[in-house]
Formats: C-alpha cells, structure tokens, sequence
C-alpha cells in the first residue's frame, strides 16, 4: 500500500511540474506587447534551443544575434524539415547580452528574403512578429526546467493583405534557455574525481591479478 501512495504521489508531483506548451490562444488578433523587443540575457551560459514544429507554408529558418552580431551557429531549424523536438545551440552569452531572434523567410520566391526580429522595430512592418512566453518544459521530450516559448508570425502584415494577417504565431515554434557553463574549478574537480576512479579500480584489477 505505501508503495502505491509513493507512486501516486510521483504521479501527481510529475503531473503538477509538467507545462502545457504555451501556443497563442488568440488567432487573428495581433500581438501589440513589445515587452520582448529588447530581451537581455538573464544569466551566462549556452544558448540551447528545441524546434516545436510549424504551421506555416513558408520556409523559414531562425537566427540570432547577440548584441548586434550574429552567433556563428546561425542559422538553425528550418521549419519544413526539421524533426520534432531538434536541439541544437545558438551559442554562447553573457548575463547581460542583448540577444535578438530573428525568422528568414526562405521561400517562396515572392517573399524569400524577408526578415522579421523578435524586436518589433526591426520588421517592416512595424508590429510585433513573436508570441514569448515563459514555459517550464515537460512536452516532447523537453526535461522540465526554465524556458522562453517563442511563436513567430511569417506574414508581413503590410505587403501580404491577401492572406488577412492571421496572426497565429505558430509558424515557426521553438523554445530556448541559457544553460550555465561549468565553472573551471568544477571541471578540475570532475577530472579529479574521474582520476581518482580510475585509479581505484587500477588498483582492483592489480589485487584480483594477483589474488
């Protein structure tokens, strides 16, 4: 019996910490908030990034740029033939750094070229092209944890009045967080620390040898 309650109670523990991706609830309304325009990196460490699919008939692949440079891994995921969930890194940051996500429109031809900016100033258009949200992980494999949810929207709403501005956000879907680098001294003390095991069972083997 109180192996079942334990179990119930991962269950439920499990169950509480999982996070519903949070996809824009509502279509055809455009997104005025601009309090992502200007995102700063909150910590240092590894920009890791997971695709979470599309909705989208354009190609797009995504980029980013930290204080106004664009990261050596870019660009990543393009949104046709990526698996879900893909990770991959964006490269490294600094607590402090403005970063800037930016959606290339690769095809088709009549719109390959474009660009729109998580910082709504850049696209142009002038509007708000990204659903941000915090999300905790727990969906396609993602592991819990502290995440930003990024929703881009791919029609410029200016040029493209022939598709209504449907302002879903879901055309190129992905999260992402700054994972911390191992300090120098932990990195010594893991080396160590594997020294010291493979010295152990050095040991071992010579005591069984010789037994």
């Amino acid at each position: 019996m109180r192996k079942i309650v334990l179990a119930l109670s991962t269950m439920l523990l499990a169950s509480a910490a999982h996070s519903a991706i949070p996809l824009y609830g509502s279509p055809g309304t455009r997104i005025t908030d601009t309090t992502y325009d200007t995102y700063v990196a909150p910590s240092s460490g590894i920009v890791y990034a997971w695709f979470l699919g599309k909705e989208a008939q354009y190609t797009s692949v995504i980029s980013m740029k930290v204080n106004g440079v664009t990261s050596p891994e870019s660009p990543i995921f393009n949104n046709q033939v990526t698996p879900v969930p893909t990770k991959a890194a964006l490269g490294y940051v600094q607590a402090g750094d403005s970063l800037e996500l930016l959606l290339h429109i690769l095809a088709p031809p009549d719109v390959a070229g474009t660009i729109f900016s998580s910082n709504s100033a850049n696209n142009p258009d002038g509007f708000v092209h990204i659903h941000a949200t915090p999300y905790g992980g727990g969906d396609l494999g993602i592991p819990l944890g502290t995440y930003l949810y990024v929703g881009f929207e791919d029609i410029n709403g200016a040029r493209d009045p022939n598709f209504r501005n449907d302002w879903d956000y879901d055309d190129h879907r992905f999260v992402f967080e700054i994972a911390p680098v191992p300090e120098p001294a932990s990195w010594i003390l893991m080396i160590g620390g594997f020294g010291l095991v493979g010295m152990s069972l050095r040991r071992k083997t010579i005591r069984s040898v010789h037994a």
